[in-house]
């Protein structure tokens, strides 16, 4: 079944749909074979999750995409509209989710819309502490490995902090009063 994106506004955050072009616009740029998108929503880091493998990625000081591929191609595959499940591009303020549904690629943008909460607010939005998965190894141009001891690999950016969050944004139910988790997304620093 496809989720269907709409403009919407939910606690903390704004969620906006992409359409095919949009979608294959940020896929493009993060292959470096199409322009900076007109507004890049301040993304520093890209996790694919390819058909082979998970790539991650980060942008450089040049502002251009630095792969995992490019250091080990036989881990990281290279993320195309054939072979992509799930793409994060995110930042501190945003995300844009890529995923594969019935018909082809979807996207949506989610970003934090500034509004001031009390501690108290039940739709003040939630973070949630994190840790990459796996023992630390040595950095390399730019990236670490991570090996689990199942033996599962990742190659994540060394720049990327081992501690990060996830941010739950909430919604309630104007019926029941019940307060849910309506989205959430990849933050890219620990937060408090």
């Amino acid at each position: 079944m496809n989720a269907v994106v709409t403009k919407r506004k939910i606690g903390g955050a704004r969620i906006d749909p992409l359409d095919a072009a949009q979608v294959n616009a940020w896929l493009d740029w993060l292959t470096s074979t199409g322009p900076t998108p007109a507004e890049p929503h301040n993304v520093l880091f890209a996790l694919a999750h390819c058909d082979s493998g998970v790539t991650w990625g980060y942008l450089d000081d040049q502002r251009q995409w630095q792969l995992g591929t490019a250091v080990d191609p036989g881990l990281c595959p290279v993320p195309t509209a054939r072979s992509l499940h799930e793409l994060r591009l995110f930042g501190y303020t945003a995300e844009v989710l890529i995923w594969r549904g019935d018909d082809g690629l979807q996207g949506r943008i989610l970003a934090d819309d500034q509004t001031a909460f009390e501690r108290s607010d039940a739709l003040r939005p939630l973070n949630e502490g994190r840790r990459l998965r796996g023992k630390r190894g040595d950095q390399r141009n730019g990236f670490v490995p991570y090996v689990d001891v199942g033996g599962s690999q990742h190659l994540a950016p060394s720049a990327f902090p081992e501690e990060f969050s996830v941010r739950h944004y909430l919604e309630q139910d104007p019926a029941t009063g019940a307060v849910r988790i309506a989205v959430t997304r990849l933050v890219s620093e620990k937060l408090s």
